[in-house]
């Protein structure tokens, strides 16, 4: 399976993955018979693993794009972008969060955040053309047909 469709599917698998918030900010956890702590907790193990499971395909192109000789130095670089990207994020959330107006005492505008911020991870999709659509960008490394 080529990796721009690994990268399409999994990100939209993500996108709705993390719209189950929802589901507690709207009680609607309780109406299935599932107690908020234990919704929550099943819902940030899903999310965890998913994210992991997720990011397994930024690995694999990078580890078939790599050149032979600096592949610490490629993985430090893609580490760093991460954490740039992690800040953003993190910055860009906050900010929607005031101007949302969600506080610790008004959750009014709660389920139009989490909307919001999990579509917004639908935002790379249009970038996923400038991935291989091959299913082997490179014969290098791969293992001998029959092992």
């Amino acid at each position: 399976m080529s990796i721009r469709r690994i990268f399409v599917w999994t990100t939209i698998l993500s996108t709705v993955l993390g719209l189950t918030g929802l589901i507690l900010v709207t009680h609607a956890n309780r109406a299935l018979g599932i107690g908020d702590r234990w919704f929550s907790l099943g819902d940030s193990v899903v999310l965890a693993v998913a994210g992991r499971i997720a990011f397994m395909p930024v690995l694999v192109l990078a580890a078939r794009l790599c050149p032979e000789g600096i592949e610490a130095t490629l993985f430090a670089l893609l580490m760093s972008v991460l954490n740039l990207g992690s800040l953003c994020s993190y910055q860009l959330g906050a900010g929607l969060t005031q101007y949302l107006g969600v506080t610790e005492t008004d959750f009014t505008n709660l389920p139009t955040l989490l909307i919001v911020a999990n579509l917004s991870t639908l935002l790379p999709l249009p970038l996923a053309r400038w991935l291989p659509a091959d299913t082997a960008t490179s014969t290098e490394g791969t293992p001998p047909q029959g092992l």
